[in-house]
């Protein structure tokens, strides 16, 4: 009985919380999570990258080219995060061997930014699912598991990460 009390609280205490979110329909980005903005269109509200997501102003049609900007995005900086590991001795901003600063802050911010987006798509999918949003989420999955597997897969990253664990 305590834990039915609980759950219904904290869904009381979330709706009301996502209520406030949602009302806020005039959220200005200028920064998407240490992302540029320029080349994220800041219409798309699933690009905004942090805070509460404003769920009432999320519609299908968002999804698709939303995630296909993000991971353009992500792919990018990754690309530079894996150059930089790559041959850290021609890298003028980061000469030394990687450390958390320049691999796992970096690889975390990517992370984190994807998961944002992703976990609004999968919540509404838990919510609000409806065809429309079905098919958007049936066509951007593969992607998304596409660039997970790239992360988890790097070379560039795995070394990266040997060299810390081999610092200490």
């Amino acid at each position: 009985v305590a834990a039915i009390s609980v759950t219904a609280f904290s869904t009381l205490k979330y709706r009301q919380v996502m209520s406030v979110a949602s009302s806020s329909a005039n959220i200005s980005v200028s920064s998407v999570s240490g992302l540029p903005v320029s080349g994220l269109q800041s219409a798309n509200p699933l690009l905004i990258g942090h805070g509460l997501p404003p769920f009432r102003n999320i519609q299908p049609e968002h999804e698709v080219p939303g995630i296909h900007q993000l991971l353009e995005t992500l792919e990018a900086q990754l690309v530079q995060l894996e150059r930089s590991l790559s041959n850290p001795s021609n890298n003028l901003s980061n000469p030394s061997p990687p450390t958390w600063a320049t691999l796992i802050e970096p690889l975390t911010k990517i992370n984190e930014r994807l998961g944002w987006s992703w976990g609004i798509i999968s919540h509404l999918m838990g919510v609000k699912n409806s065809p429309e949003l079905r098919e958007a989420y049936e066509s951007v999955q593969p992607l998304l598991v596409q660039f997970a597997n790239r992360i988890g897969q790097s070379q560039a990253i795995y070394a990266g990460l040997q060299q810390i664990r081999n610092s200490q």
